[in-house]
């Protein structure tokens, strides 16, 4: 619902009897998913728990998480009625408008001061701009939210002629509210609202106004959404607890603990670019059988993928097992008589030289080999992570973090970046060990 379109099509309202223009809708922009969600995880126990438990009580305000309003779309049928403009002074002179088709990205910073106002009315946190010039926006967001609009409906009147300004009339709209995380890659919640706002006297602030209080009925909606309320409780850990794997068949990795060690330049030929649809991610072979480790949201919900090799060689591989919690999955595909990456049983060491392979932004950059350091070691929501300043980015994930002797560390899963665009250098990669810990994988 691009604002500026509005301001174009209400100056014409005086004029409104006379043939008028078409919709001018600028286009849709590709259809890119939104971040979409699913329900929140588990409770913990006071001590180290399993992943996956009961759900938990209601927390207490100050347990609340914070929430970054990242996104806005608006789609339509093609040949849908959305804008129906009235003119003169007893509005008795209309035109209405249709959609042409497709989807539209919002200015996202027209909603912001409305988002922020609504959620903090209902007692929630909001990460973002504000009016206090002086707030930093913290680069670990974990949950960001987008909404979709859809069966938009605009009436609107300018009676007095040449003031667009001064209108009367009625917005509704619905919205579908997608929470997601990033720290777990899954989505928490999907939530739908509808509401709108009626304006009886002309008023100043034109379309702009009247569309934010549209738009702020709907956020009241969600805020008072018990689904949306429990999943920005989430989880809630005392200091240093972690989750840990429950109980499953074990997998052996067969000529594991034999793997020679290459330095990280040579491990390139183990390490795999991995294909499922149109998504692109990493992995790395750890077994002379072909057993490749990656992240469970690299794999998602397919059955089979796609092995890419650092010589284009393409196989089929088949998701043995993939734990979300944990976000760790593994593939068995071929060997190709290539050496497994030896996995590496002693802990990382704060400021230790590391590298990282994967194939970054896809098979265009496949066998990309970065240096860094060890950062830190985290504990995040329960996990645990090694931190590293090593490049990495989309489609990095899944790939290895190796020590310099190319032995496996951990694997990439995500990058953090303020409001989910700005670098940092902070790189999070999940133990090597918890991978084979939550996989109940034994090298062999």
């Amino acid at each position: 619902m691009g604002l500026g379109r509005f301001w174009l099509i209400l100056s014409l309202a005086a004029g409104v009897g006379a043939a008028g223009p078409a919709a001018a809708h600028t286009g849709p922009t590709p259809d890119a998913p939104l971040p979409l969600p699913a329900p929140p995880a588990a409770a913990p126990s006071p001590a180290a728990k399993p992943a996956g438990a009961a759900t938990p009580a209601p927390a207490s305000p100050g347990e609340i998480k914070p929430v970054a309003f990242t996104r806005l779309v608006m789609k339509m049928e093609a040949g849908e009625p959305y804008v129906t403009i009235q003119g003169g002074f007893f509005c008795a002179t209309s035109k209405t408008l249709t959609w042409n088709g497709g989807r539209t990205d919002e200015k996202i910073a027209v909603f912001q001061d409305v988002f922020r106002e609504k959620m903090e009315a209902a007692g929630l946190k909001v990460q973002g701009p504000s009016d206090n010039l002086f707030d930093t926006p913290t680069a670990t967001t974990d949950l960001v939210l987008a909404g979709l609009m859809s069966n938009v409906r605009i009436r609107v009147c300018a009676p007095n002629v040449g003031d667009a300004n001064r209108i009367k009339g009625d917005v509704s709209m619905k919205v579908e509210w997608e929470l997601y995380s990033t720290l777990q890659h899954r989505m928490l919640a999907t939530i739908h609202t509808e509401g709108g706002f009626q304006q009886t006297e002309p008023e100043g602030g034109g379309l702009a106004a009247l569309n934010q209080k549209a738009f702020a009925a709907n956020v009241e909606q969600l805020a008072r959404s018990p689904e949306f309320r429990q999943a920005l409780v989430g989880e809630t850990y005392s200091a240093g607890e972690v989750i840990t794997a429950e109980a499953q068949t074990h997998i052996p990795l067969i000529g594991s603990l034999a793997a020679p060690a290459h330095t990280p330049n040579e491990t390139v030929g183990s390490v795999v670019m991995l294909l499922v649809g149109s998504m692109t991610g990493s992995g790395v072979l750890v077994s002379n059988d072909g057993c490749i480790l990656t992240d469970a949201h690299v794999v998602g919900d397919a059955k089979e993928v796609k092995v890419r090799w650092s010589d284009g060689l393409e196989t089929v591989g088949k998701v043995v097992r993939s734990v979300k919690g944990r976000d760790v999955a593994l593939v068995k595909s071929e060997g190709r008589g290539r050496d497994p990456v030896p996995i590496r049983a002693t802990p990382t060491e704060v400021g230790e030289t590391v590298y990282a392979v994967g194939a970054p932004l896809g098979e265009k950059f496949q066998g990309t080999v970065t240096r860094g350091i060890v950062s830190g070691k985290r504990i995040i929501d329960g996990f645990a992570y090694i931190q590293s300043d090593v490049s990495v980015t989309h489609g990095s994930s899944g790939g290895p973090l190796l020590d310099e002797k190319g032995r496996l560390l951990g694997l990439t899963v995500m990058e953090i970046a303020i409001g989910g665009v700005i670098p940092t250098g902070i790189h999070l990669f999940i133990p090597a060990k918890d991978a084979l810990d939550f996989l109940a994988l034994d090298q062999k």
